[in-house]
């Protein structure tokens, strides 16, 4: 066998090997989940109702993780800048938690036009 034949020979075993590897060899498992816009934003009210951060400052940080996220109608930017305003309102002590839930969930119907997901 020539020189050209034997590099030749070892040059297509070791391109199947490779190839072969790729294809039968075990790849490791992703275990890397990105959480979901939904699941961040929940994070943000769990450290809101912890006492972590403001009201206002949760909606801000969920403001912006919509934002990032999807791209908002006029309606959602409004219904973002009321929700910030209600926040800031409920940090001031001029309204309560719960009132805050119930203006944001109506601010949500009438700016976005769906009821909004309990949670």
């Amino acid at each position: 066998m020539s020189r050209l034949a034997v590099r030749s020979a070892l040059i297509a075993l070791a391109a199947s090997l490779t190839l072969s590897g790729c294809v039968i060899g075990r790849q490791p498992p992703t275990v890397i989940e990105q959480s979901s816009v939904e699941q961040r934003k929940m994070d943000v009210a769990r450290l809101r109702d912890a006492g972590r951060i403001s009201y206002e400052e949760a909606a801000r940080r969920q403001f912006a993780i919509q934002r990032n996220a999807y791209t908002l109608t006029d309606g959602e930017m409004a219904f973002w800048r009321a929700s910030i305003e209600y926040a800031t309102m409920v940090d001031r002590r001029q309204i309560t938690p719960a009132q805050y839930r119930f203006q944001v969930q109506q601010a949500y119907v009438t700016y976005v036009g769906d009821r909004p997901a309990s949670g």
